[in-house]
């Protein structure tokens, strides 16, 4: 069911999204679409591991999440497979910046997805934390995500 989950996520984004496509990206970089991104560089904090495991011949890791009033993560890819993130809880909202789309803004009941190998970060930039229920899917030895971004202390 958790990959059936990530599959369709996938897929929906690529149908709304049909100019995500994967590029050269640059390593280290500190832009997404020519600009600097608000929020402190801080890993999640309370985090509840639920899954980690091989799964159909993926590694599958779901966690819960804060992520905390005024922090970002850094610029970073997933080279291959992705991650969705589910706003499960709290009053914030997490802006999201995908390099070449628009921003979005996901609240209490959305979920935003980070594609294969295009530079992306989220922000909550408001004063309430948000709980975040992600689930990353990647080939076995491939790591989970790649930081672009100088200064990431997770």
């Amino acid at each position: 069911m958790i990959t059936g989950l990530f599959d369709r996520a996938t897929d929906q984004y690529y149908d709304e999204n049909p100019d995500a496509e994967p590029f050269a990206w640059v390593d280290p970089t500190t832009t997404v679409n020519g600009r600097s991104l608000p929020g402190k560089l801080l890993p999640f904090t309370k985090t509840v591991s639920v899954v980690d495991d091989v799964i159909d011949g993926r590694n599958v890791a779901v966690n819960l999440r804060t992520r905390e009033a005024g922090t970002r993560v850094a610029i970073h890819v997933h080279e291959v497979g992705g991650s969705v993130a589910f706003i499960m809880g709290g009053k914030g909202k997490l802006k999201t910046w995908t390099e070449g789309l628009d921003d979005g803004l996901v609240s209490k009941g959305g979920f935003y997805y980070s594609p294969s190998n295009i530079p992306i970060s989220a922000a909550n930039l408001t004063n309430r934390g948000v709980r975040v229920l992600d689930i990353l899917v990647t080939p076995v030895d491939v790591p989970q995500y790649t930081v672009l971004e100088p200064g990431w202390p997770g």
